[in-house]
């Protein structure tokens, strides 16, 4: 017997975009395909609201009157939109709605608004990246939240095609969207920095990402004061995320968005590589990372130097979190969590 699930999302239209939220959007319905013809999947994109605001419409209202199941995937712009029309549908047609989070601001959304709490409450599940936002929004009330870890379809390499040995200088990238709130500029000038006290190109920083269009001229002038150690490499596909990293010798990632990351995309493209972390610390960071197992956690922007710093000086220590990062790759597999979902999606 057939399913039909419709998924509301920003697949992105035909465009390309590289945007965590179109890279879950897209890898949730790779999941639902990869079961077969048991589920029949409709798409609702929310590229077209105002692109081709008439063709979602017309998705929309075909999607959710065909499916007997709806899987909304959206960030907070979204859920204030879909929330209260899915609820109603919910209620008045009998539709069961699953929900999976973006970022890890959920709580605090429910927390603020009793109308979110109802919502959330009225839908199947509501799927969270994090145990800590899970245990929030029980201590809400909302007791179908349950933690499900965001899963990308990536090919894990084994313990035999990790390098040995830390290059030299040590090959430092960055492989996220190229913003000042993604603390890009934070890890320009600690590389540019160390490299001046060390008086030699002790690292290097090759950044992959869209770049954020208020931090272009930022961006070229901190890679004109690196003295050629900080280069910009263009965009990669999220399917070629693993045979880029795989190359280098450390991640980093110095957010400044403490309260708003999930569990990003691209940690786990570099626990997949075998590359460990160097993270300014986020509300999740220590379910993903385990300073000094698979890179290293600071607080404050000042500390990324002093951990590119103390990378350099452990080497060794360094290359041997490479298969460290490896096992912890294993529960971020989509070959492992989406059936958890599809299951649970199909029992309903």
């Amino acid at each position: 017997m057939k399913t039909n699930v419709c998924l509301i999302g920003h697949f992105g239209g035909n465009e390309r975009f590289l945007d965590g939220q179109t890279v879950k959007t897209q890898t949730l319905e790779r999941a639902l395909r990869s079961c077969g013809p048991e589920l029949v999947i409709y798409r609702a994109d929310t590229y077209d609201c105002r692109k081709h605001p008439w063709k979602f419409l017309r998705d929309l209202t075909v999607g959710v009157f065909s499916c007997s199941r709806i899987l909304l995937c959206v960030s907070r712009r979204g859920r204030r939109v879909f929330f209260p029309i899915l609820f109603v549908m919910a209620k008045l047609f009998h539709k069961r709605v699953f929900h999976s989070a973006i970022g890890g601001k959920l709580a605090d959304e429910a927390r603020e608004s009793r109308k979110v709490r109802v919502y959330l409450s009225g839908f199947q599940k509501n799927w969270v990246e994090s145990r800590e936002l899970e245990r929030n929004l029980r201590a809400l009330g909302i007791e179908n939240a349950e933690y499900l870890p965001n899963f990308k379809f990536l090919p894990v390499l084994t313990p035999e095609e990790l390098p040995q040995e830390v290059h030299k200088p040590m090959r430092c990238v960055i492989f996220s969207r190229v913003s000042a709130e993604k603390g890009v500029g934070d890890a320009i000038d600690a590389v540019t920095q160390l490299n001046r006290e060390t008086g030699e190109t002790a690292a290097v920083l090759d950044i992959y990402g869209p770049v954020q269009e208020d931090f272009r001229a930022e961006l070229a002038g901190g890679v004109a004061a690196s003295g050629q150690a900080v280069r910009y490499c263009g965009t990669v596909g999220p399917d070629d995320s693993v045979s880029v990293i795989r190359e280098y010798d450390v991640l980093l990632f110095p957010t400044r968005r403490y309260g708003q990351e999930g569990m990003p995309g691209t940690i786990m493209d570099a626990l997949a590589s075998g590359v460990p972390v160097i993270a300014r610390r986020w509300r999740c960071c220590d379910e993903m990372l385990t300073h000094g197992e698979t890179g290293y956690c600071y607080d404050q922007p000042q500390m990324l130097r002093h951990w590119l710093e103390y990378a350099l000086s452990h080497r060794e220590a360094l290359a041997a979190m490479k298969s460290n990062c490896l096992a912890a790759a294993g529960k971020y597999d989509a070959r492992t969590a989406a059936p958890v979902m599809v299951r649970q999606i199909m029992e309903g």
